[in-house]
């Protein structure tokens, strides 16, 4: 990878990277859009080919909008062209829908408040819902009308209160933004909004309410897991996490048996963790998004983008976000 940081944050295509250096993707700070992003700009090369444009058609401003009012009741839409009668059911979407707490704004996408979107479909109409997710961090900043926790690309407005004891401290708090807006998935006969630390908040079907949390830690010992479960057709779901052994991290493949009467609690009580790997570098584990599977294997990929281990107890103290742990070893090897 070609390019490095100067000293504004912008990253030069004329030098060599360092290997394990922060790479830019995870400096990218996309802000509210009445602000100028440079990465929104679209400057001509005649040398560059349609190949290099990777999405033409596409607004990214879209992403950044912040929606100021929930949709409770449903709203009817305009129908254009047909939709057949037998095409019923629901569509249920989650993703980014607010920049702002208060005055305070996120500085990066995966930030953004969780908010949950509802398309019902019956006899040839649609309607829309949408509301956000009642998450314990989400109530917090607008309670307070600003952002208290550090998120994975923003910082929180510092506690003018606390003691160089109290930010030691903070360094083994286990606090962490449950701000689940990823996606969403079925458990049993439950719906789960998903995000990369293992809580995962149980949604109302019909209504997108917010019924309650469940913590993954209550019943198996992973650090973090992916927000792509796969789902089987039985009702059986695997899930790739982290887990800490006295060796170091290992990756481990959980599975939630299905249970016979569809009960997610049940689901729960018997998970398990069926298959485990050592992390290829213990202090440097790679980040996993998703993972593969087949009739008989599991396929996880470890590569290079990792998460420095030093540099999460470092942003820890220094209430830095999550965002600046991430190393590219773009010398290594995908395993």
């Amino acid at each position: 990878m070609e390019g490095t940081h100067n000293q504004k944050g912008n990253f030069d295509a004329d030098e060599t990277c360092p290997s394990g250096r922060s790479t830019p993707i995870f400096a990218w700070t996309p802000l509210p859009q009445r602000r100028k992003l440079r990465f929104t700009e679209h400057k001509k090369d005649e040398s560059a080919t349609k190949e290099l444009e990777l999405y033409p058609n596409c607004d990214v401003n879209v992403w950044l909008r912040s929606c100021e009012e929930e949709i409770v009741e449903p709203l009817n839409g305009v129908i254009k062209g047909h939709i057949p009668p037998w095409l019923n059911g629901s569509l249920i979407r989650n993703g980014p829908g607010s920049l702002k707490a208060g005055n305070d704004e996120f500085s990066h996408l995966f930030d953004s408040s969780a908010l949950l979107h509802r398309y019902g479909i019956k006899n040839g109409k649609v309607t829309y819902q949408c509301r956000f997710l009642q998450s314990d961090v989400y109530k917090k900043n607008w309670s307070a009308n600003r952002i208290v926790l550090t998120e994975f690309g923003t910082r929180s407005v510092p506690d003018p209160c606390h003691t160089i004891f109290q930010r030691i401290a903070a360094v083994f708090n286990n606090e962490a933004s449950d701000n689940a807006m990823i996606s969403v998935y079925p458990i049993g006969d439950e719906l789960y909004a998903f995000t990369e630390i293992p809580t995962i908040h149980r949604i109302n079907k019909e209504t997108l309410e917010t019924e309650g949390k469940i913590n993954i830690n209550d019943y198996l010992s992973i650090v973090n897991h992916t927000s792509h479960p796969h789902v089987l057709p039985d009702g059986t779901v695997y899930n790739l996490g982290t887990t800490i052994y006295a060796t170091g991290p290992y990756h481990t493949i959980v599975k939630f048996p299905r249970d016979e009467k569809c009960d997610a609690n049940t689901m729960f009580k018997n998970a398990k963790i069926v298959a485990e790997i050592p992390t290829r570098w213990p202090l440097n584990p790679s980040y996993m998004h998703t993972f593969g599977l087949t009739e008989n294997f599991f396929i996880i990929v470890e590569q290079p983008l990792c998460i420095s281990v030093p540099g999460m107890i470092s942003a820890k103290f220094n209430n830095e976000p999550l965002a600046g742990c991430f190393r590219w070893y773009h010398e290594e090897y995908v395993c």
